[in-house]
């Protein structure tokens, strides 16, 4: 676990999004192997999009994954998550995850920490950003 000081950045994670990912993440979180905009590139186009995307949700995945990593079970009992796609993400993309502890609050017993998160992709463009607060037992 992190020291958890204002400021200090968590360990960054690169995440390479393809499209076999993408199919393996749609048949999670969909309970099933469906064509849409994310697995099928005649859905993708007649949508308007240049080909499929992952799902907005797949990288909240990552995210959490890696706050299980910093927090353990104090982000399992009740981690909070709020993030918003600020760009579409492709087959392809490298994405690095960006986090930094915005906030501490101390309290007799606890610690509520608040991290900053930001996807950024090889263009060094934010794809994904938002919070997660964890609260940590002393």
């Amino acid at each position: 676990m992190s020291g958890m000081k204002l400021g200090e950045r968590l360990e960054p994670l690169v995440w390479t999004v393809t499209q076999e990912k993408i199919n393996r993440y749609s048949r999670y979180a969909l309970g099933r192997d469906t064509a849409n905009i994310h697995t099928d590139r005649e859905k993708a186009t007649l949508a308007g999009l240049p080909g499929p995307v992952a799902h907005g949700r797949h990288p909240v995945a990552i995210v959490s994954e890696s706050m299980v990593q910093d927090f353990g079970a104090a982000w399992v009992r009740g981690g909070e998550l709020d993030m918003t796609l600020t760009r579409l993400i492709f087959p392809g993309d490298t994405l690095t995850l960006e986090r930094e502890i915005v906030g501490v609050s101390d309290s007799d017993d606890e610690k509520l920490v608040t991290v900053r998160i930001t996807f950024v992709n090889q263009d060094g463009q934010p794809v994904q950003t938002g919070e997660a607060r964890v609260r940590v037992s002393r």
